[in-house]
């Protein structure tokens, strides 16, 4: 779909402005939730979980990447995403993207919750380790129009894949404290987000489209921390260092900031911090 495009016209922008925001034309969402859980204790404090959910929305209420918009339009000829590409009079040049908050056919989504955990008191302390994470089992968008090659349901497949966001397979943390009767303690978080896809125009979904790996990101924490009890109540003191590596996010070409995505990585590096809290 042309739009009215002069054939042979070429453009020299390389980025789109894009309108965003509310819509007042929005109808409420409806969904179905199904959830089912189990937790094992074989010892004293040791304990394991696991939960399944299954979430299906429809007229979610949601917002698309931008080259997910262009890619929905100039690819797959969706008209729907096609009306929200506004081009300027008269060489017919792209003006502005319309990225408002909208409804779409749905959203369905399903994983598995996992964590295990152990605490255990020493002479020295009590130690606890645990490790949480979810596996993703599906991440599908339904935009409520027809592929018009297929005349079928257009569905975005969102796992392992960078075209509605980060939702790789696989991502968990692990965590270990240690609080010694003194009030003395400290800790380390270790963060794990699996690798995934990203394709040229933010469409995984088309086959033939270039890709690349996004690769893995791991990063770690440290803190210190001293609880101190007076009759005022508890002070406590925690100094502590984040990223301790200084991993920096992995490239993501189609990412919102920076080349990459604040809403799964640190962006600031190595950070030291001191916090002091007061509880009466």
């Amino acid at each position: 779909m042309n739009q009215g495009v002069p054939n042979g016209s070429q453009f020299g922008t390389s980025q789109q402005r894009a309108k965003l925001g509310g819509n007042p034309k929005l109808q409420p969402e409806q969904g179905t939730v199904g959830t089912v859980g189990l937790v094992y204790e074989p010892a004293r404090g040791l304990d394991f979980t696991l939960d399944y959910w299954h979430v299906n929305i429809t007229d979610a209420i949601t917002t698309l990447p931008v080259p997910t918009v262009l890619s929905q339009c100039y690819q797959a000829g969706d008209p729907k995403f096609c009306s929200q590409i506004e081009r300027a009079t008269p060489n017919k040049s792209i003006s502005h993207i319309f990225d408002l908050i909208q409804n779409v056919g749905g959203v369905t989504t399903s994983g598995l919750d996992f964590s295990a955990a152990y605490q255990y008191r020493m002479p020295f302390g009590t130690f606890r380790h645990s490790v949480e994470g979810t596996y993703l089992f599906q991440y599908n968008v339904d935009t409520g129009t027809l592929n018009r090659d297929t005349m079928k349901e257009n569905i975005i497949h969102g796992r392992n894949f960078y075209d509605l966001g980060v939702f790789p397979d696989l991502k968990f943390n692990v965590f270990t404290t240690w609080v010694h009767p003194s009030g003395v303690g400290a800790g380390f978080n270790f963060r794990f987000v699996n690798g995934y896809q990203e394709c040229e125009g933010d469409n995984c979904n088309d086959p033939t489209a270039l890709r690349r790996d996004v690769s893995k990101y791991a990063t770690g924490d440290l803190f210190l921390t001293y609880n101190l009890k007076t009759a005022q109540g508890t002070t406590g003191i925690t100094a502590g260092m984040n990223n301790v590596v200084n991993v920096q996010p992995p490239i993501i070409y189609n990412g919102p900031v920076l080349n990459a995505d604040e809403s799964a990585y640190d962006f600031l590096g190595r950070q030291f911090y001191v916090r002091l809290s007061q509880l009466f």
